[in-house]
């Protein structure tokens, strides 16, 4: 793409440098040779060599067969010096070559940092490719610098920076570079995510009239429960809104394949729940896809709800798999009666209603005006999801499955603090965040390890590495 010249010697010493400027210029060599000599030199780092060549008269917008400037080539290379040379000297900072790509492309694509961050200042715009370049090569420096510049991430980028990450946990290489990667994917999960739509219905907040009562009820005793409007959200701090949410795509249709893909190689019938901690003894790259989602799902729930990312934290998460006709599966019931600590709930579908399976529908199931209860039908299809509050006023309940393979995954939030015996000091840095990555997460040895990492979600996982919990240390 980028492709120098043969390296035969040093090239940049200030006796070399005159020598060959004097012979071009006694001997009459064609000024195509200067170009190209000018080139080799953008490559190895001649600073004197250009500066003599420049002088000479030698273009700073000569070309290689492949149409690449000296530019281009001190890019990939990631000679910043030289770059700032040829800038001052007229250098084009975004003048394509025969393949369309520009110096900054080069950058990318070389892990030159610096000299992609000179571009930038210089007006270079950064392109698909170069992201995608970049995060190919799992490099965040540039994936953030790209990103400040406009160039942010789109699905093939976040999925080719994703794949790296994966790649990486499970060649053992889990260090300080991996957490800066997985922010800068999960940020962008969440931004194309909104991107794809979703529709929010707001409804009124509802709690049991009764101080302390409403809890552990189902079906008719549930249903008769007096209610009052208002949130109770135990120990937490919840939004005084609620709502129900249905995203059309919370994850690509080829997301969800992938991960049905890999559980089924991973879940052992006629184990029909799979939690993450089961997971994560089983096999790396599906339990990175599982935490993919789960953390996309937990940033959609602070976005929607306004809190604090640092306050939101997975209390449970697990693959549910039905096969067959079952006789019963979720009666009537409102998540955070069930578990007090439950304030937010997310069911992601990896099975599509009429397709995949019949039966098996989720319904809201709430009290109408007119007296009784009426239902309200949310079709399961692949990819979708539905995030909500945990309230009474949010009852639902699944109508038992009639064939197929349902797959679903069912999620539970809290923004209670973690317990004080149960916490740990945070990470200093990315260095650390890595090394619990690696012990809860990549490598567990025992179910101990993983409950940590569901403790410390939000600190493992913060938005920035100083946006971590004030009460986690």
């Amino acid at each position: 793409m980028f492709k120098c010249g043969s390296k035969r010697e040093p090239w940049g010493t200030e006796q070399h440098v005159d020598a060959s400027v004097d012979s071009l210029e006694v001997k009459g060599i064609a000024m195509r040779s200067m170009e190209m000599r000018i080139a080799n030199d953008a490559c190895y780092r001649g600073m004197r060599a250009v500066d003599l060549l420049l002088h000479a008269g030698v273009s700073p917008h000569s070309r290689n067969a492949r149409g690449s400037t000296p530019l281009h080539l001190a890019a990939f290379h990631g000679h910043a010096s030289v770059a700032a040379q040829l800038l001052s000297r007229g250098a084009a900072p975004a003048a394509p070559n025969h393949e369309g790509h520009s110096p900054l492309h080069a950058a990318a694509a070389g892990g030159g940092l610096a000299v992609a961050r000179l571009l930038l200042s210089r007006g270079a715009a950064p392109s698909a490719a170069a992201v995608r370049l970049a995060a190919a090569r799992g490099d965040a420096p540039m994936l953030a610098a790209l990103a400040a510049a406009g160039g942010e991430m789109d699905e093939a980028a976040a999925s080719l920076a994703f794949a790296e990450a994966v790649r990486r946990c499970e060649e053992g290489r889990v260090d300080g570079a991996l957490p800066p990667l997985l922010r800068l994917v999960f940020a962008a999960d969440l931004r194309l995510l909104l991107a794809r739509g979703r529709s929010v219905a707001n409804v009124t907040c509802l709690r049991p009239e009764e101080e302390g009562g409403g809890y552990g009820l189902y079906d008719e005793e549930l249903a008769a429960l007096p209610l009052t409007e208002g949130r109770v959200c135990a120990g937490g701090e919840c939004c005084a809104e609620c709502s129900r949410i249905d995203f059309p795509s919370l994850a690509t249709r080829e997301e969800a394949d992938l991960f049905l893909q890999e559980l089924e190689l991973a879940i052992v019938p006629p184990l029909h729940q799979f939690s993450l901690m089961k997971c994560a003894f089983r096999d790396t790259r599906t339990t990175l896809h599982f935490v993919r989602l789960l953390e996309r799902m937990r940033r959609a729930i602070a976005h929607e709800y306004g809190l604090p990312l640092r306050r939101v934290l997975p209390v449970q998460s697990f693959v549910s798999c039905f096969r067959g006709a079952q006789d019963k599966q979720g009666g009537l019931h409102a998540d955070e009666s069930t578990h007090a600590e439950m304030h937010y709930s997310a069911v992601l579908y990896l099975s599509t209603h009429g397709e995949d399976f019949e039966g098996g529908t989720f319904y809201w199931n709430d009290a109408s005006p007119a007296g009784g209860r009426e239902r309200l039908a949310v079709p399961p299809a692949k990819g979708s999801a539905v995030v909500f509050s945990s309230g009474w006023e949010n009852m639902h309940e699944v109508e038992p499955l009639a064939s197929g393979t349902r797959f679903a995954v069912p999620s539970f939030f809290t923004t209670c603090a973690v317990p004080p015996e149960l916490r740990r000091a945070p990470p200093r840095d990315d260095a650390a965040v890595a090394a619990e990555l690696q012990r809860s997460l990549v490598a567990p040895r025992e179910a101990a390890d993983v409950r940590h990492l569901m403790m410390e979600w939000h600190t493992l996982f913060a938005e920035d590495p100083a946006d971590r919990p004030e009460d986690s240390a």
